[in-house]
Order: structure tokens, then C-alpha cells, then sequence
């Protein structure tokens, strides 16, 4: 019996290590001379207009909103039914660069600002305090680390790292309607979509690749794309 469970036990160490193995040794991708895509991301589904989001219940927060009272971002549409806010990224295993500058993840007039922010793994998120009121950051993280810090002071920064490739949900436990999303990116190919619906991502290496779309009302979307010097531009419609 003993010498059966440590035959066993081996042969379940040796798959783990054989499936972790077979991920990390995915191929880079290379592809060709870099080049610029560009894109536009629509819906053309019924769109309700953003409700006013109420602040009473905190004075700080209800005085930074009266003269242009914040309003969900939940599902926004523009001209052209561009849609805002989509998380977008060429799926695949590049050699990534190392990226040099930190990005803002802000919390003025008790929102999150950006709603949605892109990050690259390993790059340093400065996340913010511009209000004079207490805020709390809970991190709601699946693959990475999730954490919950407060930050009472006006000026104050916290920054974090994120390791794995996922899109983390930002909510203020003292502000139930505050919320914001980080996509991580396992590379520098990532972008998020304008008031437009448009994005633009520099230096692609030329190819044929699958573009990861992420939306928080409209989930996750996968759609081919091919990337050339002077190419078309890619366009895709949320369906309803």
C-alpha cells in the first residue's frame, strides 16, 4: 500500500508540472513589421440615458457633484453608437516589454477615474486619493491578490502590482456606488475604447491574431483581426 500511494503521488506531481510547463512554453508570437491598429467598437442595442448617482449620504461628495452631478457609467453610447469603456487586447504570447511608467487610477468626486483603466502585468497602478473624505479600495481580484486599503487623506497614493492577466473589479465600501475596472495585460498590446467607441494600439507585430473584447455590462467578446501597415480598420457591434 505504501509503495502504490508514492507511485501515485509522483505521477500527480508529474502532470501538474507537464500542464504548468505546457503553458509557460507557449510559442512567442513574432509576427512581422510592426504596425498601428486602430479600431471602433459599437452597440447597436437600446441605450437608457445615465441616472444621476445620489451623494447624499456623504457631504463631501454631494458638494463636488451639484453644479454637474456625476451619472452612471455603467453602459456608455456616443455618437455613432461608439461604445465607451471597453477593455480591448490582442490575445497571445509576446515577448512583452518592460514597461517603464506608472498609471493613475484616481478617486475625484467620489468616482473612479478612469472607470476603466488598461495595465500591463509587472507595471506600477498609483491609485489616488483627490478627495477630502474617507475612501477605501477593495480590490476584487480572481488570479492576482485581492487587498482592501483605506486612504482617509486628500493627496494620498497607494501603489500596487498585478502579476496575471485578468480584469479587477475597484469598489469603495463607504461608497456603495462607486466602482471602477483595471484590465491586466500580459503585454503592451491593450488599449480601452473612448467616448467614440474608438481605440488605438501602436506597434503591433503584423499578423493575424484574435482581439479580446471586455465590457462590464456586455461581457467578453473574441473577434479575429488582422494587422498590416495602412489595413483596414477593425469595427465590431455588440449585439443586443
Amino acid at each position: 500500500m505504501k509503495f502504490r500511494f508514492v507511485v501515485l503521488t509522483i505521477a500527480v506531481i508529474f502532470a501538474s508540472c507537464t500542464k504548468k510547463e505546457s503553458t509557460d512554453s507557449a510559442p512567442v508570437v513574432v509576427g512581422g513589421p510592426p504596425a498601428l491598429l486602430q479600431g471602433k467598437i459599437t452597440y447597436s442595442g437600446k441605450v437608457a440615458d445615465p441616472k444621476p448617482i445620489k451623494m447624499a449620504a456623504d457631504p463631501v461628495c454631494n458638494s463636488q457633484n451639484k453644479a454637474n452631478p456625476a451619472t452612471t457609467e455603467t453602459l456608455l453610447v456616443g455618437e455613432g453608437n461608439g461604445l465607451a469603456n471597453v477593455f480591448v487586447y490582442v490575445e497571445g504570447n509576446f515577448k512583452p516589454a518592460e514597461p517603464t511608467e506608472s498609471v493613475v487610477f484616481d478617486q475625484a468626486g467620489c468616482r473612479y477615474i478612469p472607470h476603466v483603466v488598461g495595465i500591463q502585468a509587472g507595471q506600477t497602478l498609483q491609485i489616488k486619493n483627490s478627495d477630502s473624505t474617507l475612501h477605501n479600495v477593495n480590490a476584487q481580484a480572481k488570479t492576482n491578490s485581492s487587498f482592501n486599503v483605506g486612504m482617509a487623506t486628500r493627496g494620498q497614493v497607494v501603489e500596487k502590482t498585478f502579476s496575471r492577466p485578468e480584469v479587477i473589479k475597484f469598489k469603495c465600501d463607504v461608497h456603495g456606488w462607486m466602482a471602477g475596472y483595471v484590465g491586466v495585460a500580459a503585454h503592451s498590446f491593450f488599449a480601452v475604447t473612448d467616448e467614440e467607441g474608438s481605440f488605438t494600439i501602436p506597434d503591433v507585430p503584423s499578423g493575424e491574431y484574435t482581439l479580446v473584447l471586455w465590457h462590464e455590462k456586455l461581457g467578453e467578446r473574441r473577434a479575429p483581426v488582422n494587422v498590416a501597415a495602412n489595413g483596414p480598420a477593425f469595427q465590431f457591434d455588440y449585439q443586443p
